[in-house]
């Protein structure tokens, strides 16, 4: 379903890989926040009469957190890169909010698990006709069984379940 929105011009866009970040962050430990990101991924999006179609890929690969150690657990053991290479995105309906914010329902397909995700999407002029689109969900990890269930002190998670997406990308037509 597609639904009136007036996040972009008419037109296709594809994402700058070079002026974008895709990310996300979890509690670890309840106290700690990990930021992580993803330095390679892709995206597109249709806009036609106020409908969107939004298509993106993200390379689980090259997740970086800042730990070298923690990074290659996230490949092997969560992403399963060997066997999932690709996190993907689609979405084909948006709706406007009062706020100026745009809700986008989509499908996030991590390790061959696809699951309906909602992202609060915003939107304002990057210059040169660009346009920077800022997207924040939340997911649970275990969702997509991300599953790993080690517990710290006093019987606690040491990584929380849900995780907030988020995604700031400069898109050009």
């Amino acid at each position: 379903m597609h639904t009136d929105t007036t996040l972009l011009p008419a037109g296709v866009w594809t994402v700058d890989p070079d002026r974008s970040n895709v990310g996300f962050t979890i509690r670890h430990l309840r106290v700690a926040t990990v930021r992580g990101r993803f330095t390679a991924f892709a995206g597109r999006i249709a806009s036609e009469d106020g409908r969107l179609t939004i298509t993106g890929t993200v390379d689980p690969a090259t997740v970086d957190t800042g730990e070298a150690i923690r990074d290659q657990r996230l490949r092997e053991e969560f992403f399963r890169v060997a066997e999932y290479p690709v996190i993907a995105f689609e979405a084909g309906e948006a709706e406007p909010r009062a706020d100026g914010e745009v809700a986008v329902h989509g499908t996030l397909t991590i390790r061959g698990e696809s699951r309906p995700v909602l992202l609060g999407v915003t939107a304002e002029d990057a210059g040169d006709g660009a346009v920077r689109l800022r997207a924040e969900g939340e997911i649970r990890r275990s969702a997509f069984g991300l599953e790993w269930e080690a517990l710290g002190f006093a019987g606690s998670r040491l990584v929380a379940d849900r995780v907030r997406i988020v995604a700031d990308v400069v898109v050009t037509a």
